[in-house]
């Protein structure tokens, strides 16, 4: 199997993402398409979602736990198995560490 590019495979997971909910029924097309900004680029929540599955081996609920109840909570929150209500309320614990680096906190 040919190995995309990451802008290729980040773009192809945001379109998969769109065409079914899958972190939850609050995690809609309109969530997944919202951009979270950090020092490594600027990407969709899905696209993120599907980074780390791609990438770091999670499975769908624990990706979208990170992305959306712990590093980008106010932009991707939706996304949180548990909610947007439940997101809103973590603290993050730690940030993105994709293609562009990050930082622990």
């Amino acid at each position: 199997m040919e190995r995309c590019s990451d802008r290729r495979l980040l773009l192809l997971a945001t379109l998969c993402h769109v065409a079914r909910a899958p972190c939850g029924p609050t995690c809609t097309g309109a969530a997944l398409r919202r951009y979270a900004t950090y020092r490594g680029g600027s990407f969709t929540c899905g696209a993120r979602i599907e980074w780390l599955r791609a990438n770091r081996g999670m499975g769908e609920a624990e990706a979208c736990q990170r992305i959306a109840g712990t590093e980008f909570p106010v932009e991707c929150g939706a996304c949180a198995p548990a909610g947007a209500a439940a997101a809103a309320k973590l603290v993050p614990s730690f940030v993105w560490a994709g293609p562009g680096g990050g930082k622990s906190s």
